[in-house]
């Protein structure tokens, strides 16, 4: 249909980007024009009023995590609500951004705490104060986090701890984001997100993004990269298992000693 033509143009044409709202209300829209939907991944209102479309053509608007509202009036499925859409698993808007502060924030402390468990086995074992050494792990394990990070967004999008809560980075066009982009955002996290591991100003630090985070606003990393961080829904057990990762990282080394 031409509905769906005009859909792959825009994807195309990189006309997607920060795109919130589309109206394909009374229009030809078919299955091939809403699978390309996926791609709108910063979509929150659809207008799907007076289409032809069925709830298994709908499947693909899933993946969208800010979708919030989809208006099927005059459709065969004009009765459904958002949650009958989604299986149920839409996320009350009041609780959207704190869950995904949640999950970006515990990505971030299982990469830093995988990273950091090899890199203690090279810990000086000289008669260092226990604090200079515990900073000074802090510090390279930060620095040593920013080529890892670099490479694994630029080919995968993703990292471990990111993986592990459904968190991904993509480019505004929703594709993963160059060497450039990645190295960029991974340097402002590094620097603007983490002081680089200089303890106490990273808890700080941490925490003041977090908030940013917590309340649903954008972070300058993200901004100037020109990226997007997506928190896909996530299980209670990838919650669980992270915040487990990150207790015990610190006490891992005299586990296994």
């Amino acid at each position: 249909p031409r509905t769906d033509a005009i859909i792959e143009r825009l994807c195309g044409l990189n006309s997607t980007r920060g795109l919130q709202q589309l109206d394909l209300s009374r229009t030809a829209v078919g299955p091939a024009g809403v699978a390309l939907l996926a791609r709108f991944a910063w979509l929150e209102s659809l207008d799907l009023s007076s289409t032809q479309l069925t709830l298994a053509d709908l499947a693909p608007l899933k993946s969208l995590p800010e979708l919030q509202r989809v208006d099927l009036a005059g459709t065969p499925m004009g009765a459904l609500e958002h949650a009958d859409i989604f299986g149920g698993e839409s996320v009350p808007s009041a609780l959207r951004h704190p869950i995904a502060a949640v999950q970006r924030g515990l990505a971030r402390l299982v990469d830093l705490a995988l990273l950091g468990f090899p890199i203690q086995g090279f810990a000086p074992s000289a008669d260092l104060p226990s604090w200079l050494v515990s900073f000074a792990l802090a510090v390279v394990t930060a620095l040593a986090l920013i080529p890892v990070e670099t490479v694994l967004l630029a080919t995968v999008g993703s990292t471990p701890g990111k993986a592990l809560l459904r968190v991904l980075v993509l480019t505004m066009n929703g594709s993963r984001p160059s060497g450039t982009q990645a190295l960029r955002r991974s340097l402002l996290v590094a620097v603007q997100g983490w002081s680089l591991g200089l303890r106490p100003l990273s808890w700080f630090l941490g925490a003041y993004r977090f908030g940013h985070l917590w309340r649903g606003e954008p972070v300058p990393w993200d901004r100037a990269a020109e990226t997007r961080c997506i928190a896909r829904s996530c299980l209670a057990w990838r919650l669980v298992v992270a915040a487990t990762l990150v207790v015990l990282a610190p006490f891992a080394p005299r586990m296994l000693a």
